[in-house]
């Protein structure tokens, strides 16, 4: 642990730093969707767990703190948002690897009909995806190197020579776009992306 963040964790008030950082986690925790009921299953730590956590990374030398660039409740608060944002995707992760897991062990039986409807569903989010496309090279590149199977930013960037940003940018138009298109179909992502960034 480097010598301002001991000084720092010794020297602070805690409590009127304490109920700050637990609105904080709080907010994080809604805002990950665990305590909103956006999803189904409640968080496995409390507010309070939260705000421990953020302390002993502290304690433990995991994270580092640079006075000159924030602020040690402002330090404390990334901490928090961090560790809330990876206990949401680790708990994510476990749900989708054991849905996969499930469905491979036990491959769901469909009907020679619900398949039809689905390539049809699919063919038809095809045509929209290609309609909001157009004429736009960004986009035309994008939608190729998605195609060929590079789906996170940095695959996208490595495919097509981009910078992240870059790749961001043309993914943000293409989901305008589509959301212009047929916004009862797509609005929901896009709701979704504001809510989770």
């Amino acid at each position: 642990m480097n010598d301002p963040l001991r000084k720092a964790l010794r020297e602070a008030d805690w409590e009127a730093l304490l109920p700050g950082l637990l609105a904080y986690a709080a907010s994080r925790l809604r805002r990950v969707g665990w305590a909103s009921g956006r999803d189904v299953e409640p968080s496995k730590l409390s507010v309070e767990q939260v705000v421990n956590m953020a302390v002993e990374a502290c304690l433990d030398g995991s994270r580092s703190w640079n006075p000159d660039a924030v602020d040690f409740p402002g330090f404390l608060r990334g901490v928090i948002r961090s560790l809330t944002s990876s206990e949401k995707k680790s708990a994510v992760r476990s749900k989708t690897h054991a849905q996969a897991d499930f469905e491979r062990l036990v491959p769901l039986a469909t009907s020679p009909e619900e398949d039809a409807v689905e390539e049809e569903g699919r063919q038809a989010i095809v045509a929209m995806v290609e309609a909001a496309v157009g004429d736009d090279p960004d986009l035309r590149a994008l939608y190729g190197a998605i195609v060929d199977g590079a789906t996170k930013r940095e695959e996208l960037a490595a495919a097509l020579g981009w910078s992240a940003e870059r790749v961001t940018a043309a993914r943000i138009k293409l989901q305008r776009r589509l959301v212009r298109q047929s916004p009862e179909q797509f609005a929901s992502t896009l709701d979704k992306r504001r809510r989770t960034s």
